[in-house]
């Protein structure tokens, strides 16, 4: 029984014996896999590449939403402040001059 992976030319050449061509034949085979292999290999180290440049720019995005929220919550306490301000100065202009 034959196994599927097998390559049917190789299979002839073994059994016939064609030890110089069968060298030739596996030589060219295993540097065809080997252009395979470092075209893939390539191909993932653009996509690392990729996937680098994205966490960078991720890494800067979420710095400057840091900052955003800072700049919120400062807004956010100044105007609390001012609405405290504003609250105590009607208190004390209804204080010293009260409503009729």
């Amino acid at each position: 029984m034959q196994n599927q992976n097998a390559d049917p030319h190789l299979t002839n050449l073994i059994q016939n014996a064609d030890f110089d061509h069968l060298n030739q034949a596996l030589t060219l085979r295993l540097f065809g896999e080997v252009r395979e292999l470092r075209r893939r290999i390539d191909a993932l180290e653009k996509k690392l590449d990729l996937l680098n440049l994205n966490e960078y720019i991720l890494q800067i995005l979420d710095s400057q939403n840091e900052e955003i929220n800072e700049c919120k919550d400062l807004i956010v306490n100044r105007i609390r402040n001012q609405k405290s301000e504003i609250e105590e100065l009607r208190s004390l202009v209804n204080w010293y001059c009260p409503p009729d």
